[in-house]
């Protein structure tokens, strides 16, 4: 694959986030290749991802799992645990949060509708006896912080996502226990082998740095000494 004479298009769906972390990047490469290379990047949105990159409407996957997907082949990007965050002069960023504090201010979320994260949110509440205030989904981490920037509500995000937003955000461990969470990038296992699925995967796992390059090689190695791609 020759991406200086390619003029494939790649549709990779993220958030906002990743895509801040890994466009500006690509399309520093690619211009100083002189690819004509295309780049169409969305939202994971409301479909399912794993039935997206099956049916080929997806070349790649850039998301957060804490379950990795079922029937894709997947490459860890880097490892991250979740956070309680409002903005910094919120009436409750000088405590920390009790979990009465946490069900009784409003909530932002990422999602549409339901997700794995909230489920288990609302699921740690439940043991306790505690229901949270779900107020607003949104559809990305910008949304959500600038909302927190303009009222009295909270939001479950990322310690990452929150310490880009660092100057505006007050952040504290949450009330309660949640797995940490994977950044990976996922793919159809009919383009495992595909040379320019192959190339933009290297160009990711590279821009994300040393432990995603790490979680790499290893898949390499495994593949290489006979042992299945790992798939979620």
């Amino acid at each position: 694959f020759d991406p200086a004479a390619s003029d494939r298009i790649f549709r990779i769906a993220g958030s906002d986030h990743a895509s801040h972390r890994l466009l500006p990047e690509l399309s520093r490469r690619l211009l100083a290749s002189g690819s004509r290379i295309r780049i169409v990047w969305e939202p994971p949105g409301a479909w399912s991802l794993r039935d997206r990159l099956h049916k080929g409407e997806l070349d790649l996957g850039v998301v957060a799992r804490i379950q990795p997907p079922r029937d894709l082949e997947v490459a860890v990007l880097y490892e991250d645990h979740y956070v309680y965050a409002m903005r910094r002069d919120h009436p409750r960023a000088g405590t920390a949060a009790t979990l009465d504090d946490f069900c009784a201010t409003p909530q932002i979320f990422l999602g549409y509708g339901t997700s794995t994260l909230e489920d288990l949110i609302d699921a740690a509440l439940a043991r306790t006896g505690h229901r949270r205030h779900p107020q607003i989904a949104v559809s990305s981490f910008g949304q959500i912080v600038d909302l927190l920037g303009q009222g009295d509500c909270a939001a479950v995000m990322p310690w990452r996502v929150a310490q880009v937003h660092a100057d505006l955000l007050h952040v504290q461990p949450l009330p309660f226990a949640l797995p940490t969470y994977r950044h990976i990038v996922c793919w159809d296992s009919r383009f495992d082998s595909d040379a320019g699925s192959q190339w933009m995967r290297e160009q990711i796992v590279d821009i994300y740095g040393p432990d995603a390059a790490a979680s790499h090689r290893d898949r390499a190695c495994n593949a290489g000494s006979g042992t299945a791609a790992r798939r979620g």
